[in-house]
């Protein structure tokens, strides 16, 4: 961890493994990490395209990017989703799957004054396989301030038994409660009904007031430097657990701050590359 300047006592570069910049600057990677007071994470931003042209003054202009844009979102902000920006701000459908595994059934209006992470998923799906691993990570560091993680099973292939999906969720080691979706009743009053979806393994995150806040729109989520866009999986991953801090810290009754409609930032347009 590298400190930038002592003016600004929330914002820091993170050295990681990712890029090839080892030439430049005898590294791998950089990450321009905007820190709360607290230490809470705010946002994380990787310009690269000024980082590959090995310019002396790269750590002062990527400050100086993620400054602005965090000045932009505001501290609490959470990131639009890439696909289902129409569902945020809904109350989340209820859910009505066909078999609890290893509980009792669960209901969504029992969990009122929680926050709710679902992850539809399947046990033959790699992108699953990688990221209910690193949802459960997330489950177990903040499950005790008031986070609950739920995963809904629905199956792709013909044959697929109870006993297949319990020996994944092991080879997982999940704990968090999971439902069988076999008809796909609760998917699609969440996700597919009447809409071409890029992904059914999707993301869902629901306040304490049983609203929808955030959405991944699948498939991978985790912070593995493997997978089919592992860059956009770790971006992806940080947005959760940010917007996941941002709804834990609201009150019940407190108005939602969610990030506005934009064009895309400069920087933006760096980190999708």
């Amino acid at each position: 961890m590298v400190e930038l300047s002592r003016s600004f006592e929330c914002v820091y570069v993170e050295l990681g493994k990712r890029c090839d910049l080892r030439r430049q600057y005898g590294i791998s990677f950089l990450d321009v990490v905007m820190l709360a007071p607290g230490g809470r994470e705010l946002g994380r931003y990787q310009p690269e395209g000024i980082y590959k042209r090995g310019d002396p003054k790269a750590l002062a202009a990527g400050m100086e990017l993620a400054l602005a844009e965090a000045k932009r979102k505001g501290p609490g902000t959470i990131p639009l989703p890439a696909e289902g920006k129409e569902l945020i701000g809904a109350q989340a459908p209820k859910w009505q799957p066909n078999i609890w595994l290893g509980g009792k059934a669960l209901k969504l209006k029992d969990l009122r004054g929680k926050v709710v992470l679902i992850r539809f998923f399947t046990d033959t799906c790699p992108f699953c396989a990688r990221s209910m691993p690193a949802l459960e990570e997330l489950y177990r560091k903040y499950k005790d301030q008031g986070l609950v993680v739920v995963g809904f099973y629905h199956p792709k292939l013909k044959g697929r038994t109870v006993d297949l999906v319990q020996k994944a969720l092991k080879e997982w080691r999940v704990t968090f409660p999971v439902a069988l979706d076999l008809d796909w009743k609760t998917l699609k009053r969440y996700w597919t009904a009447g809409k071409q979806r890029r992904a059914t393994s999707a993301s869902f995150l629901i306040d304490r007031r049983g609203t929808i806040r955030w959405i991944h729109p699948g498939p991978e989520l985790h912070l593995l430097e493997e997978g089919a866009n592992p860059e956009a999986s770790t971006r992806a991953y940080r947005d959760l657990e940010r917007a996941v801090q941002t709804l834990l810290a609201e009150k019940a009754g407190a108005k939602p701050a969610q990030e506005p409609a934009k064009k895309k930032s400069y920087c933006d347009s760096m980190t999708d590359k």
